[in-house]
């Protein structure tokens, strides 16, 4: 359905679950259609498919780095080191394309 309607698809954004089947195959479509557009194969010009727009929204306090999210800085670096299980936190997934963090 994604490579035929412009939909968004939200998931709870954390690396975990059936959030990261969903980021995993994702994140493998897009490398399919980047493999279509390579300069290998000039010929092969397809039906023009619409973006995959993947939104997590996620609590803040979910998240292992939530305390950096205040507001403060409008853009955040975040390298990914694990989901924390004993303390109920996690990392956001990579393969989304935009995240809302909501505190609760």
């Amino acid at each position: 359905a994604a490579n035929t309607t412009e939909m968004w698809i939200f998931t709870q954004g954390v690396n975990i679950r059936i959030t990261k089947v969903i980021g995993d195959a994702v994140h493998n479509e897009l490398l399919r259609r980047q493999a279509l557009r390579c300069h290998k194969h000039p010929n092969m010009s397809g039906p023009s498919l619409p973006p995959l727009t993947l939104v997590g929204v996620s609590r803040e306090d979910l998240l292992t780095y939530g305390d950096m999210l205040d507001g403060r800085v409008s853009r955040v670096e975040i390298e990914n080191e694990g989901n924390k299980l004993e303390e109920n936190k996690f990392e956001l997934n990579p393969d989304h394309s935009h995240f809302i963090v909501v505190r609760d």
